[in-house]
């Protein structure tokens, strides 16, 4: 973050608290300015070991390859081609073909030239440590000839490039306008090897052999040219675990096709994978004070780094480690409701995911013991928790950021025919949480996502009682309060009285979600916790905000997130009050945005008053009065009356204005702002 927002950022915190966190960052540049220091010699690589093994693949792990239909294989293979051809589309860069010397198009008009030309294979040795350069060119000799160096250091939209010789914990960002560091790590999670690896069991004659290979020399290619400790992609760990979790998927697939890789790649894998393991152990991102989905990445891909690879003292304390904390975690960071406690959607995605491929792989090598009584019911809910929050158009309600973060990429059924992500479909979770508890709910194009469940749980299944969901009918006494001088009231006219046939309340109090739907109805309320134990690092100025989707067609969405620490000021566009369906005030915000990109002040204190069948009412404080909104079911309308100052009083006189379409309620409510259905990408209008 830029030198205001860290000022701001530090002025918001108690003197002690603020002296321990500059300490602590002091800290960490002098010893990453030591260790630098001290490395700049020697290799970092671990040393090859004769001993180093990679266990075979989850029995049934090739079944994995056949849940596609004739259309999901074409573009699967045409999927593959892009990723052979080093062509990536993350996080809004569009389809890019990464490599050095790239001009890049710039983000939102910043731009940096290439400060690297295009080259050969061994000539880009010289951009690393001093120490690291000879057995760095020594793993290089295990590429194909003809292959192209893929420049991982790129953040290929905006065009700066990080140095491959500076230490990863000196590295400082986000205070470069347009820079986001973010591109690069989407790019090292490597999660496009998987489908690549399962391409190679659909492809036919050369093909096949060409993209087995591939595969193969992007792993080589990565670990020579990123030494461990070294350059952007170890500075976070949780993008050190995920990027080993899908270096072992794509070994395993491989494996499980009987694809033959030499001996010397197979050990240059597994020291790069106890790199990795050793690199989380020493940078876990936990915290007693606040933890996340960061800390739950470290724990699964240690799960997956660890069963991976052969037995030792090492790497047995690391699996024993894994599952410990894999459970303490789930309790820690899932409400008892089945939702995360981050306070978003897209990162309860995120953090389910992890937590049931870790499980099924726990549940697969060491049996049913091994998970605690009641988890399935726990993910059972997560599940349910999902299905719930996705709209009649398919796409989950976009409360709270959204990153496109995921554990695995293992099907195409979120994959348009045009090759773009769908971010907000969420099925592959649904899928894959069903397949684990022995229920099918595998959804058209993730049969795969089912069959991977089931290698790696070693065909086993955990037993799920029925979801009994909390009662959606709540009726909290309001602080008494005098009726409100001011009500303005929306009323949406229904074109089709029918939509709300079997109707139904939902409540998920815990996350702070309120709602109502049927076949062709969605109204979501959002009242409730900002997470993360009142951080509120993921969530927005969206209390009493609302989504409705009708037939399929968003009449109010939550515009997403966009853009993280690139653009501090879209970052803050994007959560401020102005865009959600919300009551304003004078154009104040319920909560300040300046203190720091991923901190939220929890002033609103909102609360849902009343929740039926028929009825909601909730208040927030931001504004330093109560400020109410209630909505009701009425006479083929839906009513939302605002008050501010005290309570919606329906008997009184208020401002109302009437509404019979999508295009007319946004309108109405001042939303101009962009839809971005996933990170760093704006959707045409």
């Amino acid at each position: 973050m830029s030198l205001p927002h860290l000022i701001r950022y530090a002025c918001s915190l108690s003197f002690g608290a603020a002296a321990a966190k500059g300490g602590a960052l002091a800290k960490r540049l002098v010893r990453a300015k030591w260790q630098a220091s001290i490395n700049a010699k020697r290799s970092t690589f671990p040393v090859i070991s004769k001993e180093l093994v990679l266990a075979e693949a989850p029995r049934a792990m090739k079944q994995a390859m056949d849940g596609f239909s004739y259309a999901e294989i074409g573009r699967l293979l045409r999927l593959a081609d892009n990723h052979l051809a080093h062509r990536f589309n993350l996080l809004g860069s569009r389809w890019t073909k990464v490599a050095h010397g790239l001009r890049c198009p710039g983000f939102e008009g910043v731009f940096y030239p290439s400060k690297v030309e295009t080259m050969p294979m061994g000539e880009a040795l010289p951009q690393l440590s001093p120490g690291n350069q000879a057995p760095a060119l020594k793993i290089r000799e295990l590429i194909s000839k003809g292959y192209t160096p893929i420049d991982w250091q790129l953040d290929f939209r905006s065009g700066f490039r990080w140095r491959q010789d500076q230490w990863s914990a000196g590295i400082i960002y986000g205070q470069k306008p347009g820079v986001d560091i973010k591109v690069p790590w989407e790019l090292a999670r490597m999660q496009h090897l998987p489908l690549l690896a399962i391409a190679t069991g659909r492809a036919e004659g050369e093909r096949k052999s060409t993209y087995q290979r591939e595969c193969l020399d992007q792993i080589i290619d990565f670990v020579s040219a990123n030494p461990p400790g070294y350059g952007v992609n170890w500075v976070c760990t949780m993008d050190v675990a995920i990027r080993a979790a899908n270096m072992v998927m794509t070994y395993w697939l491989l494996e499980a096709l009987g694809c033959r890789i030499e001996r010397q790649v197979l050990q240059t894998i597994a020291a790069s994978l106890v790199a990795h393991g050793r690199h989380i152990m020493n940078n876990l991102e936990w915290s007693p004070e606040f933890r996340a989905n960061h800390y739950l990445a470290d724990i699964c891909g240690l799960a997956f780094i660890a069963a991976a690879l052969g037995s030792n003292g090492e790497i047995t304390g690391w699996w024993k480690f894994a599952k410990r904390e894999l459970f303490t975690e789930v309790e820690y960071q899932f409400n008892a409701d089945g939702s995360n406690f981050e306070a978003s959607v897209c990162y309860h995605r995120l953090a389910a995911e992890m937590v049931t491929y870790t499980a099924a792989l726990i549940l697969g090598r060491d049996g049913s013991d091994a998970i605690p009584d009641g988890f399935a019911d726990f993910l059972n809910r997560m599940a349910h928790f999902t299905a719930d929050m996705t709209k009649p158009n398919g796409r989950v309600a976009q409360i709270g950021d959204n990153d496109n973060g995921r554990m695995f990429k293992l099907s195409v059924g979120h994959v348009s025919e045009n090759l773009n992500e769908d971010h907000l479909d969420h099925r592959a979770l649904t899928t894959a949480i069903g397949a684990l508890i022995g229920e099918d709910r595998t959804a058209n194009g993730f049969a795969n996502d089912a069959a991977c469940i089931s290698a790696l749980a070693g065909g086993r299944t955990l037993a799920a009682g029925p979801v009994v969901a909390a009662s959606p009918f709540v009726s909290n006494a309001s602080e008494p309060s005098a009726k409100s001088a001011r009500q303005m009231e929306t009323a949406i006219s229904l074109p089709d009285c029918s939509l709300l046939d079997g109707l139904k309340p939902i409540a998920y109090s815990d996350f702070g979600l309120y709602i109502w739907r049927s076949e062709r109805f969605f109204l979501v309320v959002r009242c409730g916790s900002i997470g993360q134990n009142g951080r509120g690092g993921h969530a927005h100025n969206d209390q009493l905000s609302i989504e409705l989707n009708i037939n399929g067609e968003d009449w109010l969405a939550d515009p997403g997130s966009y853009v993280y620490t690139a653009m501090p000021a879209r970052r803050n566009e994007y959560r401020s009050v102005l865009a959600h369906a919300v009551p304003r005030h004078r154009g104040e915000e319920p909560a300040a945005l300046n203190l720091g990109l991923f901190r939220l002040e929890d002033r609103a204190q909102a609360k849902c008053l009343k929740f039926d069948l028929h009825e909601f009412e909730g208040q927030h404080m931001g504004f330093g009065t109560p400020t109410h909104r209630a909505i009701r079911f009425e006479d083929e309308k839906i009513r939302i009356r605002d008050a501010f100052g005290g309570a919606v009083d329906w008997q009184a006189v208020a401002e109302v204005t009437e509404v019979s379409s999508a295009s007319e309620l946004r309108r109405h409510f001042g939303l101009n702002i962009a839809f971005s259905p996933g990170y760093g990408s704006i959707e045409a209008s």
